[in-house]
């Protein structure tokens, strides 16, 4: 049997959706069913983006979060620009993630 694994929601991710409550709701979409998942190699964070429909248009998301033992830490969850996502992979700071 898989341990149950207990979501936190830091001030920081609770401060970050108040201030985009378009957002709301899908943290544990991304967490489930992300398009990719990379390791912030400045932040030492675990990066999960998905393409989701928001505020009318198609737009990448990304899921900043830790992992250990059976909890995950939400930290912050944000839209990124066009061309984030190319850019901070081509740079060396996300490199792909295999859990």
């Amino acid at each position: 049997m898989t341990p149950e694994i207990e979501i936190i929601y830091t001030e920081h991710y609770i401060k970050s959706i108040g201030e985009r409550p378009y957002l709301e709701g899908l943290a544990e979409v991304l967490l489930q069913s992300a398009d990719a998942r990379y390791y912030d190699t400045l932040r030492s964070r675990i990066v999960a983006v998905k393409r989701v429909e928001v505020l009318g248009s198609e737009r990448d998301v990304a899921l900043v979060y830790d992992m250990a033992d059976n909890f995950i830490w939400l930290i912050t969850m944000l839209l990124l620009k066009e061309g984030q996502q190319r850019n901070r992979l081509r740079r060396g700071r996300w490199v792909p993630y295999e859990a």
